[in-house]
């Protein structure tokens, strides 16, 4: 019978490497993330795993179930972990929908921006993940509770083990099929190396489909795809069905070569060591402690979620668009809430130096009313211009302007020296001193399209409106309001040329919605009318 720990020291080491990697891997991973993530599975992970090994006496090998496979089987355990991140993703990308939460927060600015990062970000990411981890759970805690459990039972708390151990809470579902195929792989074909080719099939694939998402400034591989999905499904049980095939075969090939037992060696072959003369709080405590820990961490963030106000530290950041991106021109059909058409707008994108020019021309054809509570709006026919430029490092704002021209009224507002100056119909010029960094009625929309930080963040945003009442003047004027950018990372909406998967960013009573593949506005809410995207 093979040296493993017992189930108490198992669940002890879990512990351990819980309480390190919270306490010293989330201060290392934010000063870098790939180089935290490297140190976290190595020193965090890794290394406890190792000196509890040595600590009981127990050899590397055969604690950590290192056994040489097939080639064959090799390149099936690759293959299931890439089709299982297929599958996988759908089921993240729902619950991402329906939670309207990321599956995993990751600080601004962390993710790689060069080819460099992109080398360290993959080792990080689809490297020592499979090897670290893979030591910790399929090695040590799997071998430990299948010396003296049923294999369903270990397979089931490992599996439970590894996926809490992530810390997430709208990532967990589509974690918790990954966790069992891994020990499912580890205890079938009696190897680590399976669980972790497995492991780096999932995870090659995932910083793969990151890396170029970033280098190309689209999404990559869509999140709720059903071809892809259905394709995921099929091709992992085919691997699976493989991995039996091969498995059953070699274990009849070792069933005939081996001798058979005499009576007297059946008699002294030595017995699994019981633990069941310890008490189930003995062996399970340190999962008490664990469980207790996740649940602190879930309600957190599920309360960040809620109210993202508690959070927000972060002002808004923008990344520059790429090159390629540009020059690019959007056209919309102005809808109203009772969903009639009334107008139609262009609106383009362009290289200007060292500035990117942002226009918008807006007609509204058939004049429309919106109540909305005990508001009232009412708009006329009228055509509109609308302008920026934006610093093409920062897509800070430089310049603005804004022209309306109807048949009864014509008005504009401008940014000057710092301030938005309305020139409105009765001759009156209210301004309104803006800081750097706010965000204008309209434009911010088509701006917030290269926000940093995509997947469900929060941020201290002012939104200024060119032109709002104001109950104290009793005078239209420009008029800030502070308040929260809040990022939905997946939402699908109906667009006249179909459905698309977007993300979603919402300030003040206006929501812009982006294709998760290219970062295109596709629909956008302004509070009276709605732009929906045509080609």
């Amino acid at each position: 019978m093979k040296k493993t720990l017992s189930i108490a020291q198992a669940n002890l080491l879990f512990l351990i490497s819980i309480l390190l990697v919270l306490v010293v891997g989330s201060i290392v991973q934010a000063f870098s993330l790939s180089w935290g993530l490297m140190l976290t599975e190595l020193a965090l992970i890794l290394l406890p795993a190792v000196l509890f090994l040595r600590w009981k006496k127990i050899p590397l090998r055969e604690g950590l179930r290192l056994k040489a496979i097939s080639p064959l089987l090799a390149i099936l355990a690759v293959l299931l972990g890439i089709f299982t991140y297929l599958f996988t993703l759908f089921i993240e990308g729902w619950m991402m929908r329906l939670t309207q939460a990321p599956s995993i927060s990751l600080p601004e600015g962390a993710l790689p921006k060069d080819a460099v990062g992109y080398i360290l970000y993959f080792i990080a990411i689809a490297i020592l993940p499979p090897l670290c981890e893979e030591a910790l759970f399929r090695g040590v805690a799997q071998s430990a509770y299948e010396r003296t459990r049923k294999p369903w039972f270990a397979i089931s708390m490992v599996a439970l083990m590894f996926a809490f151990y992530h810390f997430r809470v709208t990532g967990l579902p589509g974690l918790l099929p990954i966790a069992f195929l891994l020990g499912w792989a580890a205890w079938r074909t009696g190897s680590l190396v399976t669980s972790i080719l497995l492991h780096f099939g999932v995870n090659a694939l995932s910083a793969g489909n990151t890396i170029y998402a970033l280098a190309t400034g689209t999404a990559g591989i869509p999140l709720t795809s059903v071809p892809l999905t259905l394709l995921g499904v099929l091709g992992a049980a085919a691997c699976v069905t493989g991995i039996v095939l091969i498995t059953r075969a070699q274990k009849r090939r070792e069933q005939a070569a081996r001798p058979a037992l005499t009576l007297g060696q059946l008699m002294t072959e030595p017995l699994p060591a019981s633990e069941s003369s310890h008490s189930f709080l003995y062996n399970y405590w340190a999962l008490g402690v664990a469980a207790l820990i996740y649940l602190a961490v879930a309600a957190l963030t599920v309360l960040m979620t809620i109210a993202p106000e508690l959070a927000v530290t972060q002002s808004v950041q923008f990344s520059a668009p790429a090159p390629a991106a540009l020059p690019s021109q959007d056209q919309y059909q102005l809808i109203t809430k009772d969903n009639r058409l009334v107008g139609r707008a262009v609106c383009t994108l362009s290289p200007n130096g060292k500035q990117i020019l942002w226009e918008c021309a807006r007609t509204v054809q058939t004049a429309y009313q919106v109540r909305t509570g005990n508001s009232f709006f009412q708009e006329n026919a009228n055509t509109q211009t609308i302008s920026a430029t934006w610093d093409s490092t920062t897509l800070a704002l430089q310049e603005y302007a804004f022209h309306l021209r109807a048949a009864d009224t014509n008005y504009q507002v401008t940014l000057q020296g710092g301030s938005l100056i309305a020139e409105l119909p009765d001759g009156t010029r209210p301004s309104l001193q803006i800081p750097a960094g706010t965000l204008l009625q309209d434009e911010w929309a088509w701006r917030t399209r290269y926000l940093q930080g995509q997947g469900g963040s929060s941020y201290r945003a002012s939104m200024v409106y060119r032109s709002r009442w104001n109950e104290k003047t009793q005078k239209n004027a420009p008029l800030a309001i502070n308040g929260l950018l809040k990022v939905i990372p997946l939402d699908r909406i109906t667009l006249p040329d179909g459905a698309q998967d977007t993300w979603v960013a919402a300030l003040g009573d206006q929501t812009a919605w982006y294709s998760v593949q290219d970062g295109r506005l596709v629909q956008f809410d302004d509070g009276m009318l709605q732009y929906r995207w045509v080609k």
